[in-house]
């Protein structure tokens, strides 16, 4: 009997776990996520480097929105070339949302 009652109470926390997980195409680093999003293929014709990248942190929306995660890095740099030249850039934010999405932000850039 007690077995059973065992069996029956890992049943319903392993039914009861939260289903959201939240998969990462990186380790939750800033290095990982680094070398992850030097191998993101931008628009045609721009080639994208992150560098330095730190202050990194993991959010993730509340259920009710669908449960989203987010992976963000407040601090590098990026070098950016295109037809126009190379630029370097200082980061002011680049976030993978797990649904394969990424996005940055600069907030200074000098030619190089």
């Amino acid at each position: 009997m007690k077995q059973v009652i065992k069996s029956l109470l890992f049943a319903f926390c392993v039914i009861g776990a939260p289903t959201n997980v939240y998969a990462y195409p990186f380790q939750l680093n800033p290095a990982s996520f680094q070398n992850y999003m030097n191998t993101v293929k931008w628009s045609p014709g721009n080639k994208v480097k992150f560098q330095d990248l730190s202050r990194c942190y993991e959010s993730k929306s509340p259920p009710s929105m669908r449960g989203f995660g987010f992976y963000t890095c407040e601090s590098g740099f990026i070098t950016w070339t295109n037809p126009q030249g190379t630029r370097v850039c200082e980061v002011d934010g680049v976030t993978f949302k797990d649904d394969n999405r990424t996005y940055f932000e600069v907030k200074s850039c000098r030619w190089k």
